[in-house]
């Protein structure tokens, strides 16, 4: 099952086409494996590897929201929608066993850059720039504890209640680069009438298949074969990087010759001066 479908993502009548269809599908498969496997098999040591541009003086890995901290619940919501009408992929709220919980809001992107549009008159509110990831942000920091429940289906009788008033809210941007897009978040920047509002990050596709490898075992169960799959699917996808060739000493050979014992090869070398000749005396 994919989530994509089940919000109807994968339609062939979406204006933006295949493009935007197979992000949303790499989105669903991810994120969904996410949500079935559980966050701590892999996919928190991902996002531990996300990077901070630089926006504003205070720089904090993210990391840092979980440091000794114990996960108590991971929820997710894909695709809402923000107040000011954008449409981050998926949010998640973390909860822990003390302090306040926190809501990561993603973007994400596969081939197609973010969804801006020139907007020469911006309400003062800063409500909507037409740069994406400005509008996200900025709408994010302004979101009410009703608006977060809303997001998760929360409500006093849940059977996990915890305090949304203190919610700690982070901007997640992934991408298929190798490198942070520094340029991305300049034109953002650019668009913006007011501080950059709140703790945001960049993380790569394709930093996460390796994430994953330690907590693929070969023990074959349910959980080990939807890791195994989605490798496999960053795999066929171009996701995997490439790791280099791996250097082995030499060892000689201790098998029986062949190839050199053929008629062509039996010649013996002989030395002249500084150099060394062959003499084919078969072959004479």
């Amino acid at each position: 099952m994919t989530i994509a479908e089940l919000k109807g993502k994968l339609s062939p009548d979406r204006p933006n086409g295949a493009s935007e269809r197979m992000e949303d599908l790499l989105t669903s498969d991810v994120f969904g494996a996410m949500k079935y496997a559980g966050f701590e098999n892999g996919f928190l040591d991902w996002v531990a590897q996300a990077q901070q541009p630089q926006l504003s003086s205070e720089q904090k890995p993210i990391i840092a929201f979980f440091a000794d901290r114990q996960v108590r619940t991971v929820r997710y919501s894909f695709w809402p929608k923000l107040p000011n009408g954008r449409e981050p992929d998926v949010a998640l709220l973390i909860s822990f066993h003390s302090g306040s919980p926190l809501l990561i809001v993603v973007e994400a992107k596969y081939f197609s850059g973010t969804s801006d549009w020139d907007r020469e008159d911006p309400d003062e509110s800063c409500a909507i720039t037409g740069n994406q990831l400005a509008d996200q942000v900025v709408s994010l920091k302004k979101m009410t504890p009703a608006e977060i429940a809303d997001w998760f289906h929360l409500d006093n009788h849940s059977n996990d209640p915890f305090d949304l008033q203190d919610t700690v809210k982070v901007h997640l941007f992934i991408t298929i680069h190798s490198t942070l897009p520094s340029n991305d978040y300049q034109k953002s920047m650019e668009k913006m009438r007011v501080p950059w509002p709140v703790p945001s990050y960049w993380l790569s596709w394709n930093s996460l298949a390796e994430s994953l490898k330690p907590y693929i075992r070969g023990t074959n169960d349910g959980l080990d074969l939807l890791l195994q799959d989605l490798h496999l699917l960053l795999q066929k996808k171009g996701l995997i990087p490439f790791q280099g060739f791996q250097s082995t000493c030499w060892q000689g050979y201790e098998g029986t010759p062949s190839f050199f014992n053929d008629f062509f090869w039996d010649i013996q070398p002989t030395a002249s001066k500084k150099y060394r000749s062959f003499l084919l005396e078969k072959l004479s």
